[in-house]
């Protein structure tokens, strides 16, 4: 997170469907706000093809003061992403 409360979201997923519904999800969250999809491929992981994403998003307030700088990684639902 930079001094902007701007996040960028790296990851790789299953499909490039649930990038999208990944990105679905964020905008409608109200803590984020100016989702965007900076890039998406498709690439081979041990002979399967998975998308490769970025999202770049901003925090909002809503979240207060739980929203958190440290660097961790989360998988949800074969997405995995970087905070």
């Amino acid at each position: 997170m930079d001094e902007n409360r701007a996040v960028t979201i790296q990851g790789v997923s299953e499909s490039m469907s649930r990038v999208f519904s990944f990105v679905t999800a964020l905008d409608a969250s109200p803590f984020f706000e100016g989702v965007k999809t900076k890039s998406t491929a498709t690439k081979k992981d041990k002979n399967k093809d998975v998308a490769v994403f970025e999202i770049v998003l901003t925090l909002t307030d809503q979240g207060g003061s739980s929203a958190s700088a440290d660097q961790s990684q989360v998988e949800t639902k074969g997405t995995k992403k970087t905070k």
